[in-house]
C-alpha cells in the first residue's frame, strides 16, 4: 500500500482555528479531540464546531474558548507537566513538545532573553498546547506519515516570533494584501517542526476546509488534502523537461576518526540492510592533522531520521548532518540482448526518449566468468561488442 500523506494549502492563512478545524472537517472527532486535551482542564464546553460555508465552499469553524481558564502566568516548566498527564503516544508526545520548545526558543530569541525564563499566560500556555497536540494526534489518527504545505502568508503584522520561527524552517513565504494575522506563532511552530516544502506527488482521496472565527474582511481558510503516494517513496519522481526524472532525499553526513576498516566495512552493510540508496566512504584529515573518514549516506526522505540513530547508535560520531536535496537522474533499467553466452542483461541509461549508454552487468559478466572459467575482462569485452550489434546505444 502507498503511504498517507497530508498537504497543507495554506494560502489563506493557517490559525489554530483554521488549522484544527480543517482536521475536523475529515472527520477528526471532537470528543477524541477533547478527551485528550481533558489534562489542559479543557471541558466539552470551551470546544465548539460549528459548519460553515462561505463563498461556495463547506467547512468547520472551530471556536475554543480559554477564558474559564485561570488567570495566572506560568512558567516554560509546567508543559511537563501537563504534558505527562496528556493521553499520547511516546512519538506523539515528544513532538508536542518539540513543537512546544521551538515556540518558546523563538519567543527568548526576539525578545533577546536567552537565559531569563519565560513568563507566560497559563490561558495562552494551554491554547497553544491545545493545538499542538490536536495536530499531533489528528496525524496520528489518519496515519499521516508526511505534512507538506504551500507557501505562507505575510500579511498585516506578523508576530516577531511567528517571522523567526519560519526563518527558522526556511519556509517559502509571499507578502500579501490580505487583512489580518493569517500566520499564528503556533502554526508557525507547527510548521517549524512538522512541515515539508517539498513537492509531493499524491493521489488526493480526502479534503477539508477550516474557516477562521476572526471577522477577516477577505475570505480565510486552511485547506487540508489527504491522500497516498506510490508505495515507494514519499516525493515519487517528476519528470524533468529534458527527459531526466528528479525526486528529493535526503543525505545523512558525519565524520568518524576513531573506527577501523572492519568497522566501517559492517557500518556500510548495516546501513544497505536498512533502506539507505548509497553509502559512501571519503578519505580526509581533521584537526590536529587526523587521518579519518567522512560517511556518507543517501536515502528516502522518511528514512533519514531513522538512518541518522544508527549512525549515532552505532559509531563513535557525536553528530551527523542532514540535508534534504533534490537529484536529477537519467532513467535506468535492464534488457536483455542476445550474447556469445547466451541471453544477458545490460544496463540502459535513457533520457526522454534517447539512449545514452548500455553497458554489460557485473553480475551476469561475473557468473558466467566463474561458469566457463574465463577472464572476467574477456566476458565485458564480448558483452560491449553485442550491445554494439544489437545497435543499443
Amino acid at each position: 500500500m502507498g503511504q498517507t500523506v497530508a498537504y497543507l494549502d495554506a494560502q489563506l492563512g493557517m490559525t489554530e482555528e483554521m488549522l484544527l478545524g480543517a482536521f475536523f472537517a475529515l472527520g477528526y472527532s471532537v470528543t477524541e479531540f477533547v478527551r485528550v486535551v481533558a489534562a489542559l482542564h479543557i471541558l466539552p464546553e470551551h470546544v465548539q464546531l460549528r459548519e460553515y460555508d462561505s463563498a461556495g465552499i463547506h467547512g468547520m469553524r472551530l471556536i475554543m474558548q480559554t477564558d474559564a481558564l485561570p488567570e495566572r502566568i506560568c512558567s516554560i516548566n509546567e508543559v511537563e507537566v501537563l504534558l505527562a498527564q496528556v493521553p499520547l503516544s511516546l512519538t506523539a508526545r515528544e513532538k508536542v513538545a518539540a513543537i512546544m520548545q521551538r515556540l518558546f526558543d523563538a519567543q527568548s530569541t526576539v525578545s533577546g532573553q536567552n537565559s531569563v525564563p519565560l513568563a507566560l499566560s497559563y490561558r495562552a500556555l494551554v491554547r497553544n498546547l491545545a493545538t499542538a497536540i490536536g495536530v499531533v494526534h489528528a496525524c496520528e489518527a489518519f496515519h499521516i506519515t508526511h505534512l507538506s504545505s504551500s507557501p505562507l502568508p505575510l500579511s498585516g503584522v506578523p508576530a516577531p516570533e511567528t517571522l523567526e520561527l519560519l526563518r527558522q524552517a526556511h519556509a517559502p513565504c509571499h507578502a500579501t494584501m490580505l487583512d489580518g494575522e493569517r500566520i499564528t506563532p503556533i502554526c508557525a511552530a507547527i510548521v517549524a517542526e512538522l512541515v515539508h516544502f517539498e513537492p509531493v506527488v499524491f493521489t488526493i482521496e480526502q479534503l477539508g476546509y477550516g474557516f477562521s472565527g476572526a471577522d477577516f474582511v477577505t475570505p480565510a481558510y486552511t485547506r487540508l488534502c489527504i491522500g497516498t503516494t506510490n508505495r515507494e517513496s514519499v516525493a515519487p519522481c517528476a519528470q524533468h523537461k529534458d527527459g531526466a526524472d528528479t525526486d528529493w532525499i535526503t543525505v545523512i553526513e558525519s565524520n568518524v576518526d576513531t573506527m577501523t576498516g572492519e568497522l566501517l566495512g559492517g557500518l556500510m552493510e548495516r546501513l544497505l540492510e536498512a533502506g539507505a540508496l548509497d553509502v559512501s566512504y571519503t578519505p580526509l584529515q581533521m584537526k590536529k592533522n587526523r587521518p579519518a573518514t567522512l560517511i556518507t549516506v543517501m536515502c528516502r526522505l522518511e528514512d533519514g531520521e531513522r538512518l541518522a540513530y544508527i549512525l549515532l547508535s552505532e559509531t563513535s560520531t557525536l553528530g551527523v548532518r542532514m540535508q534534504r536535496v533534490q537529484r536529477l537522474k537519467a532513467r535506468r533499467y535492464q534488457t536483455s540482448i542476445e550474447t556469445p553466452f547466451g541471453p544477458l542483461l545490460v544496463k540502459v541509461k535513457r533520457l526522454g526518449a534517447r539512449i545514452i549508454s548500455t553497458a554489460p552487468e557485473y553480475e551476469e559478466c561475473a557468473r558466467v566468468a566463474r561458469e566457463q572459467h574465463i577472464p572476467l575482462a574477456d566476458v565485458y569485452e564480448r558483452v560491449r561488442q553485442a550491445i554494439s550489434n544489437a545497435m543499443l546505444e
